[in-house]
């Protein structure tokens, strides 16, 4: 659709403009579609709050994810592109509407996007005032923050004071290992906090749980004395790895007991020792490559192919292959793991748990 400048005053922006240009696109919208006998409905689940702090570099990419999210997610959008190094205090916005083609019979479903350009320290202050009349009542507020090191700038804390989540990506901070150790504490501080991360690893979670669907594989879970795990050669990848340890530790009850150099780490499972192995494999582009658990009597395993969309699931038990079977291994675009996030509205007490024991290794 089409986009609507604002006339605005150098560091001021009125909201009231906002509201009627935003009302003026939905009337030309409803307008155009009569002759087709279309109807355009304007729909609003949530507001998303999107932060970035490279100027207006982020934005285009942010538009265009908020786009894909409409269908399902149909939000009013308010995306900033903050330059606060910029010598001249400067504001601009602009609006305008996402639509999802219908389907046949059905109203077209719109979302609305707010985008508002900050130079300068002085337009980053003025920020923080008019964030909260931009948004609608009674909605949820998501706070997304595409370079997870935003959380360190004084706006984004400011505008967490009104999010219902903050939504990150914790493989995009430029140390993602104490990038951990800071979203711990902030969860610890009662920051209701989602990290794409942790969505990526949502695929290899399931391939591990489902080894032990069965009741005569769980009862290997008592003598695992070995876990390896095969990552990326990338901070961001060890981080990962430590964040599906955590996951692993916390749902079967190992204690960290201690650390040794080259990603070894000692757990303790009720009095037996446990070995946790976090290896870098060369040539493997990202993430997850591979995870073995090794038992007294069988052997677990999920092994990324070449395809990444694929993984090799197998089991050993006595010296003798039970299963060895091709699965499917999800790989999500931005737009489908951010969608993901914004279903929560409660704490994900595992993710937490599985932060905190990560951020304990890290």
């Amino acid at each position: 659709m089409t986009i609507s400048r604002l006339p605005l005053d150098q560091l001021h922006v009125d909201v009231r403009t906002i509201e009627r240009e935003l009302s003026a696109i939905w009337q030309r919208a409803a307008d155009e579609r009569e002759p087709a006998r279309t109807s355009v409905t304007r729909t609003c689940v949530l507001n998303l709050v999107v932060l970035t702090f490279d100027g207006m570099h982020g934005v285009e990419p942010a538009t265009t994810v908020i786009d894909q999210l409409t269908a399902q997610h149909p939000n009013r959008a308010i995306v900033v592109g903050c330059d606060m190094r910029a010598a001249a205090p400067y504001l601009d916005a602009w609006v305008q509407a996402h639509c999802q083609l219908p389907a046949p019979g059905r109203p077209q479903v719109c979302g609305e996007q707010i985008t508002i350009e900050a130079r300068g320290a002085a337009a980053g202050q003025a920020l923080s005032g008019l964030m909260l009349p931009l948004l609608v009542p009674d909605l949820p507020v998501m706070v997304w923050l595409p370079a997870c090191d935003a959380l360190n700038q004084p706006l984004s804390q400011r505008v967490q004071r009104l999010a219902d989540r903050v939504i990150v990506d914790s493989t995009t901070a430029a140390q993602p290992l104490a990038m951990l150790r800071t979203l711990a504490e902030l969860t610890a501080q009662g920051v209701v906090l989602s990290d794409i991360a942790w969505g990526r690893l949502t695929a290899w979670r399931e391939l591990v749980a489902g080894l032990f669907d069965a009741a005569d594989h769980r009862e290997h879970l008592g003598s695992v004395y070995r876990v390896t795990i095969d990552h990326a050669h990338d901070e961001a990848a060890h981080a990962q790895a430590l964040l599906l340890t955590g996951w692993l530790a916390s749902c079967l009850d190992w204690h960290i007991v201690s650390h040794e150099h080259g990603g070894v780490i000692w757990m303790r499972q009720q009095r037996q020792p446990l070995r946790v192995e976090l290896r870098s494999r060369a040539g493997h582009s990202s993430g997850i490559a591979a995870l073995e658990f090794s038992c007294a009597r069988a052997r677990f395993g999920v092994v990324g192919d070449a395809l990444p969309d694929r993984a090799t699931v197998s089991v050993q038990i006595g010296g003798r292959r039970q299963m060895r079977q091709t699965a499917r291994l999800d790989v999500l675009d931005a737009a489908t793991l951010l969608g993901r996030e914004l279903q929560w509205l409660g704490i994900d007490q595992r993710y937490v748990a599985a932060l905190r024991a990560a951020a304990a290794m890290a």
